[in-house]
């Protein structure tokens, strides 16, 4: 079919952006010097007390020079960068839902830019510019991801991931957009749902990239 070879390439892409950003996240997690938004002198990285745009910070929360803060930036715009092929192949794994498909994808594609924002403006420099970036990119993102969990019925094991990776992202989202509008002290629920989301989000893209590969392989 006249479609399988530009699947093969952007599955192929979607692979190496997603694991491209957890090798690049992982080492500047490994690099962060320390510091979270509730113990500005907790020592080194904590997996469940960092947000992952404390990563991208020129000077970490503690005042050190984050050595991490460029592989991190690196690792979100890869992460960006994933978003493309993911959007636009996910409508290919349930073609009998076109209209379907066509809604995730403008959803996805309109999250892009507020995405491509986020790892650029750092939040201790840029602070509601940071914030509004983050809220203008998650809205549409989480409604491409709640309709391609609808669309995904063939293909349990991807909705069943999806759907936790959805739901995990729109809580974390609903309570930083509480925390933006009434202030107040960072919960400690937030960094940790942003947590599970993103790894949920990885494994869901890499999921999504050997499905297509398979797809595209197995089709004579």
């Amino acid at each position: 079919m006249r479609g399988e070879p530009q699947d093969r390439r952007l599955a192929v892409m979607l692979l190496g952006c997603a694991l491209g950003a957890g090798v690049l996240l992982a080492a500047s997690m490994v690099l962060y010097p320390g510091g979270t938004w509730m113990d500005a002198q907790a020592h080194g990285h904590d997996f469940f007390r960092n947000f992952v745009c404390d990563l991208t910070q020129p000077v970490a929360l503690n005042g050190v020079p984050n050595r991490g803060a460029r592989p991190a930036q690196a690792g979100m715009l890869l992460l960006v960068g994933a978003f493309l092929p993911f959007w636009w192949l996910m409508p290919r794994l349930f073609p009998e839902e076109a209209k379907l498909g066509q809604w995730v994808r403008a959803a996805g594609m309109v999250s892009l830019a507020g995405l491509v924002a986020v790892p650029l403006l750092p939040s201790l420099v840029f602070g509601k510019l940071h914030a509004a970036a983050v809220l203008v990119a998650s809205v549409p993102a989480l409604v491409a991801g709640w309709l391609s969990v609808r669309g995904l019925r063939a293909r349990p094991r991807l909705q069943v991931l999806g759907t936790a990776t959805v739901a995990a992202a729109l809580v974390d989202a609903a309570l930083y957009a509480r925390g933006v509008v009434l202030g107040g002290p960072t919960l400690l629920a937030l960094p940790a749902l942003q947590k599970v989301a993103a790894t949920g989000l990885l494994g869901w893209m890499v999921g999504v990239a050997v499905v297509t590969l398979r797809r595209v392989t197995a089709t004579p």
